[in-house]
């Protein structure tokens, strides 16, 4: 897969799938006591924060830091 989108260039609302390297990955509980998966993702351009809300756990099982992701989803501004 050829990386044509990055980091920097990321703008809200943007609609993104793309290759990038986990630099962290950890289980947290929201709220309302359901579990998401909080994920550092980088390339060559920096680094954002992402969420999985859905299959938390078994996602987490399948993941670690240091490795390559194809990550799909939505820009999203948050604060």
């Amino acid at each position: 897969m050829k990386k044509t989108q990055f980091i920097s260039n990321f703008n809200a609302k943007d609609d993104v799938q793309s290759l990038f390297l986990v630099k962290y990955i950890a289980v947290a509980t929201g709220k309302d006591g359901k579990s998401y998966l909080n994920i550092i993702l980088s390339d060559n351009s920096g680094e954002i924060e992402a969420r999985k809300w859905q299959d938390a756990e078994s996602t987490f099982n399948k993941i670690k830091s240091g490795d390559f992701i194809i990550a799909k989803g939505k820009i999203n501004a948050f604060q």
